[in-house]
């Protein structure tokens, strides 16, 4: 089977742009009775499948008109579909009488196989050591991020990815030097991280550290010391170990202005590429 590879590049500044996947369109088939007053508004289905408008066509929506006009080709794409959410990514239905009778037809093992084509993704960024809730400043703390990223996991497969700037900020990380930040985000179970700019402020080698301690890959593809590649530059992440073509590759890029945002001596030897 030939493998498709989704591509997520991993940014210190923005965590990364992923390609949204066309979500198989399912057209739903009917026998209507044609009646010479009920012309106006019905819409015959031929055995084929292909439907034709009725003189009242004008008053379909946008959004069916679009659906009907891409079925066909999206039936043919991989029935597979990635969402972008940062809390909430509950999607709405169609309620129409005909979805609603085709929902009640639907076995267990339909809303199953559906449930586990859609991927979500999480991410965050610049935490800065803020472990605990925050009401006054917007903060929601990680006992509470544990809680979203476990109930999205309940729902279908889920990424969760750091894009940097995550050890280093208040007392309560800061004074383990981002170590027990580092154990808050085993335990969420990240997926993957970036290195932001300011993962250098307590040098070097106490990074290094965090690197190893982490139970996830943290990336970074243009960090080099003395020439040579600090961190892995990807990682592919396949939650589907029996399938073929879902895997995510995931590429760590550190902005490059690393080098004036913390103290020459945290990165003495260290070069951030292009």
């Amino acid at each position: 089977m030939r493998k498709q590879t989704f591509l997520i590049p991993t940014l210190s500044a923005l965590l990364f742009s992923t390609a949204i996947l066309p979500n198989k369109i399912y057209a739903d088939e009917a026998n209507m009775n044609s009646r010479a007053d009920e012309q106006a508004d019905s819409i015959q289905v031929s055995k084929s499948g292909q439907g034709e408008a009725s003189q009242n066509a004008s008053s379909e929506t946008p959004e069916t008109s679009s659906t009907s006009a891409t079925s066909d080709e999206a039936g043919q794409t991989n029935n597979q579909q990635a969402k972008w959410i940062l809390v909430n990514n509950q999607s709405e239905e169609n309620t129409t009488p005909e979805n609603q009778e085709k929902t009640s037809t639907e076995t267990p093992q339909d809303s199953a196989s559906k449930s586990n084509q859609d991927i979500t993704i999480l991410h965050t960024n610049d935490v800065h050591g803020r472990m605990v809730e925050d009401d006054k400043n917007g903060v929601i703390g990680d006992a509470k991020l544990a809680s979203v990223v476990e109930a999205s996991r309940q729902q279908g497969q889920t990424l969760v990815f750091d894009a940097g700037d995550s050890f280093q900020g208040l007392p309560i990380s800061n004074s383990s030097q981002g170590e027990d930040m580092a154990d808050v985000m085993n335990s969420i179970g990240y997926d993957a991280m970036t290195v932001g700019n300011h993962e250098f402020d307590f040098g070097l080698y106490q990074l290094k550290r965090l690197k190893e301690k982490l139970q996830f890959p943290i990336l970074s593809s243009n960090i080099y010391v003395n020439g040579t590649r600090l961190f892995e530059p990807s990682t592919i992440i396949d939650k589907t170990s029996d399938q073929d073509g879902d895997e995510f590759v995931v590429i760590g890029v550190t902005t490059p202005e690393t080098a004036t945002k913390t103290h020459p001596d945290n990165i003495k030897g260290v070069t951030f590429a292009d």
